[in-house]
């Protein structure tokens, strides 16, 4: 049998909903299914990045916004991890593989790609996790281009959407 040429990165919370901080996990317990089942109707290989929060805030942590993630320490944090993440893409596609796709968690202080959580009244508001922002950084300074995608695990059914938006138009 042929073996997928076919790479997408995901966000290590997404297969290990348990390593998110306190209290903040309430629709799926473990993985976040929906993804996942997309991507396998795919046959897309899953790469899961590792977790820039407990790396610099440990196992158990409360919830918080990214103004706590975003010192010198944690940027150093990201920005290593992002290099390794390039450096493993460059390999994929050295070999004749795609990466089709990067996903990350919207409302992350890390990983969010469009949307943050903000103090009330505003909730929702623009902008990118630390982690992103470094790998977005590292992947431009190597002139790299993969789409980002942000799940939004409370309207997941518009990330899917957009998910497969981009995996429909992918080289075959």
């Amino acid at each position: 049998m042929n073996r997928s040429h076919h790479y997408v990165f995901v966000p290590f919370c997404l297969l290990a909903q348990g390593v998110r901080a306190q209290n903040i996990v309430r629709k799926y317990q473990s993985t976040v299914r929906p993804v996942l089942n997309t991507l396998f109707n795919y046959n897309i290989n899953i790469i899961q990045m590792p977790c820039p929060e407990l790396l610099f805030d440990g196992f158990v942590r409360k919830p918080c916004q990214k103004p706590k993630y975003d010192t010198q320490e944690n940027r150093k944090i990201c920005s290593a991890i992002s290099v390794d993440i390039v450096k493993f893409i460059q390999q994929i596609r050295y070999h004749n593989n795609d990466v089709d796709l990067i996903l990350g968690i919207d409302f992350s202080p890390s990983c969010a790609v469009k949307y943050l959580t903000g103090r009330p009244p505003k909730r929702k508001i623009r902008g990118s996790g630390i982690y992103i922002e470094e790998l977005k950084k590292i992947m431009a300074s190597k002139r790299i281009i993969i789409p980002i995608v942000g799940i939004e695990i409370y309207n997941i059914e518009k990330s899917l959407r957009e998910i497969e938006g981009v995996l429909k138009g992918r080289k075959k």
